[in-house]
């Protein structure tokens, strides 16, 4: 099973403003990522792509790579599922 998740890319730019100065502007785009929940090593906030865009951004590390995506890693595992439910007793 295959969880979709927003890729965080960091897009950075140089331009020359009026006065001739050169202005650096960074900017945060967002495209569809499918991950296999059982290739994630682990998940953590990154708390730099956060404070640039201005939302909550996770790392996420895979067995094959490193990933910025959208979400608080609480949001990330309730997406792959894995968040403890009440168990019920089954009675026979």
């Amino acid at each position: 099973m295959l969880i979709k998740l927003q890729e965080a890319q960091t897009i950075s730019t140089t331009t020359k403003d009026p006065t001739g100065r050169t202005v650096a502007e960074s900017k945060v785009i967002c495209r569809d990522l499918l991950v296999n929940p059982e290739h994630i090593v682990s998940i953590n906030e990154d708390a730099e792509t956060s404070r640039n865009a201005g939302e909550n951004f996770s790392r996420i590390e895979t067995t094959r790579g490193v990933f910025i995506v959208r979400g608080s890693p609480s949001d990330i595992e309730n997406k792959m599922g894995f968040v403890e439910r009440p168990r019920s007793v089954l009675r026979g």
